[in-house]
């Protein structure tokens, strides 16, 4: 455990393919003030597109296949974003879709410290290829996604039972993805 205090506002929003976390993001957003949802993949998509990066060829050959890139690359840009944003301001990031795997979650409280909060979203693997017919998003082939879920059970939910083990007193939900479908799938 760390006893770092984490200068930023960082609630991890973590779950499977499908389960919900952009829309949850998204609503909060929208809802609360100095909130902003910030999505991994946004962020190493953005780090590809840069031609001095070093993490560029990596990034763009895994990215659209759905293979998540190594730990020391999602580490290394998300550390850098990090480092980028102005000290002492008040608003939460709602950090969609990291830590994925130990590696990663042992390398943020290590820099940074305890992240803020938690919040694990659940759902099934039919709820997940349900809501993906309903996307359109490269990684939602059926083959990726069924790899993506695969890796949410073998790699992220050691990492969330590590994070939650390490965030005192900070809050922690589980939500089971069980919201009206209506609901759940306009964001």
């Amino acid at each position: 455990m760390s006893d770092k205090q984490n200068p930023r506002q960082i609630i991890f929003i973590l779950g499977p393919p499908g389960a919900g976390k952009s829309y949850l993001c998204k609503r909060a957003n929208g809802e609360l003030a100095d909130v902003e949802h910030v999505i991994m993949s946004d962020l190493l998509s953005a780090e590809g597109t840069r031609p001095d990066s070093q993490w560029a060829q990596e990034i763009n050959a895994k990215l659209p296949t759905g293979v998540l890139v190594s730990s020391e690359t999602s580490t290394a840009v998300l550390d850098a974003w990090l480092d980028s944003l102005p000290e002492g301001q008040s608003t939460t990031y709602l950090l969609d879709g990291f830590p994925r795997n130990m590696d990663q979650a042992r390398a943020f409280v290590e820099k940074w410290g305890n992240a803020k909060g938690v919040i694990s979203l659940t759902c099934s693997q039919g709820v997940m290829a349900e809501r993906r017919k309903k996307r359109a998003r490269v990684d939602d082939d059926p083959k990726i996604a069924e790899g993506r879920y695969r890796s949410h059970v073998e790699d992220t939910l050691p990492a969330i039972a590590y994070v939650k083990g390490v965030v005192q007193g900070a809050a922690e939900v589980s939500f089971v993805a069980a919201l009206p479908r209506r609901r759940m799938d306009r964001g």
